[in-house]
């Protein structure tokens, strides 16, 4: 039978080990080049990357024998710090290109948490690719055996659906992002990429609190990049109706069905607003049963987007919205 299967959030612990790039899920925000994980942050460039010295911790799993990893960044630094117990070695600087590369040699039941000091020009795109991997690699080769026998790869964690603040296009993760465990979640390409390599189907879930012009640039990017055998199914965020004590998206869209359903004095009594259709057909006041309606009707206002770019025939194949809820 079809089965899918639900991706890890990516962060430098989990055991999940996506990418081949360990730098994709570095702990955010950077720390200092004394102490990687003093996450009170260094002063950031338009790009994210560090304006000065910096550390970052690329990895708190414990491995269990010794790996020589792929270092190289752009720019320079008088020392690189290594911590735990690992030791860069050939180090070396190109100035006409601007490049720093280095093997950087981890031994067992350690960390991985380097600290750039003397920076100058600036530390970018810092790279720390594993063991026997080329660059053009994207997802290691663990991670694509474990999702081999799955027709379907939902990206809910992946994409910190719960609780996500993005509300604007602009906001979301990129590809070009210093790291990948962002409170925004991961970059829609790679999850794109993810389904084109392993051909499966692709489940995600759009911020509860995202503009219609994120829905439709998202359209938008699947349909340019996303191989055309490959089905959509979408949910409106992830467990919307979740508020007992759930997750923040179920008090977000609480808090928008009533605001916009509803009239209410001082003295806390409310009556139906008849401009919203959430109401008007049965003057309803119950704020949860408002919210649970919310629900459909962003669900549908999603799939109207979709369909929009997709065609009205991807509908229930191509696109396949998902409702979900819970029964009592």
């Amino acid at each position: 039978m079809p089965l899918g299967v639900n991706l890890d959030s990516l962060s430098d612990w989990s055991p999940q080990q996506m990418f081949v790039d360990l730098m994709k899920t570095a702990r955010v925000p950077f720390g200092t080049a004394q102490d990687p994980f003093d996450d009170r942050g260094v002063p950031l460039g338009d790009d994210g990357w560090p304006l000065g010295d910096f550390g970052v911790v690329l990895s708190i799993n414990r491995i269990d024998a010794d790996q020589t990893y792929s270092l190289s960044f752009e720019g320079f630094a008088t020392s690189i710090s290594t911590y735990a117990t690992s030791i860069i070695r050939n180090l070396s600087y190109d100035p006409i290109a601007n490049l720093t590369t280095a093997d950087l040699e981890v031994y067992p039941d350690t960390y991985i948490a380097l600290g750039f000091s003397g920076v100058g020009p600036r530390v970018r795109n810092l790279k720390v690719l594993r063991p026997g991997y080329a660059p053009t690699q994207t997802f290691t080769t663990p991670f694509l055996t474990r999702l081999e026998p799955f027709q379907v790869i939902r990206f809910m964690d992946y994409l910190m659906t719960n609780a996500n603040p993005v509300t604007t296009w602009s906001e979301r993760t990129l590809p070009t992002s210093p790291s990948q465990a962002r409170r925004e979640g991961g970059a829609w390409e790679y999850a794109i990429q993810l389904a084109n390599e392993t051909r499966k189907d692709i489940w995600i879930n759009i911020p509860a609190l995202a503009d219609d012009d994120y829905v439709l640039q998202l359209a938008q990017l699947m349909r340019a990049n996303l191989d055309p055998g490959r089905a959509i199914y979408f949910e409106y965020s992830n467990e919307v109706w979740n508020m007992w004590p759930g997750f923040d998206q179920g008090w977000q869209n609480l808090w928008l069905a009533r605001t916009e359903a509803l009239i209410c004095s001082e003295g806390g009594t409310c009556q139906c607003n008849v401009t919203s259709n959430l109401c008007a057909f049965d003057l309803e006041t119950r704020d949860f049963v408002l919210a649970w309606r919310r629900i459909v009707r962003r669900d549908i206002q999603i799939a109207d987007i979709f369909k929009s770019v997709y065609g009205p025939e991807a509908m229930l194949t191509t696109i396949r919205p998902v409702l979900a809820t819970q029964m009592y």
